[in-house]
C-alpha cells in the first residue's frame, strides 16, 4: 500500500494559465506518465451523504469508495477496480481491489451482484 502526503491549496484568484505556469515551473519538473485517456468513476456514499459531506466541509479524516475505470464510458467496462480511498490528515492511500468485467447502460444500470462477487 502505498501512501502519500497530500496538501490543498485555494487558487480562485489566479487564471488557469497562471496555475498551468506555477506547475509547470515546479522543480521536481512534472512530466505526462499516462497516454490521453479517458477515467470513469462510479461514487458509493451512505444515504446522508457523508463521503460527499465530509469532503466539502474539509474533514480531516475521511474515505470514499467507487470504482474507477479506463476507456469508454457506456458499453463493456474492463478492468474495473474498486477504490477504498483513506484520508487521515494529510495522509492519504488507497485500498484497490480487481473487479469483475461489467456492462454499463445508458440508464447507468448495471448487475452489482456480479461486480462484486470476486470481493470475499
Amino acid at each position: 500500500m502505498k501512501k502519500r502526503y497530500e496538501t490543498k491549496f485555494s487558487v480562485s484568484s489566479l487564471s488557469f494559465n497562471e496555475i498551468e505556469n506555477i506547475i509547470k515551473s515546479h522543480p521536481i519538473i512534472f512530466q505526462k506518465i499516462f497516454s490521453k485517456r479517458k477515467v470513469n468513476n462510479i461514487y458509493f456514499d451512505s444515504s446522508d451523504l457523508t463521503s460527499y459531506i465530509d469532503n466539502v466541509e474539509g474533514e480531516r479524516d475521511r474515505n470514499k469508495v467507487r470504482i474507477r475505470w479506463y476507456g469508454g464510458l457506456f458499453g463493456n467496462c474492463e478492468n474495473p477496480i474498486l477504490e477504498v480511498k483513506q484520508k487521515i490528515g494529510q495522509l492519504g492511500w488507497k485500498d484497490r481491489y480487481n473487479l469483475n468485467n461489467f456492462k454499463l447502460s445508458k440508464d447507468r444500470y448495471f448487475d452489482y451482484k456480479k461486480v462484486f462477487s470476486p470481493i470475499k
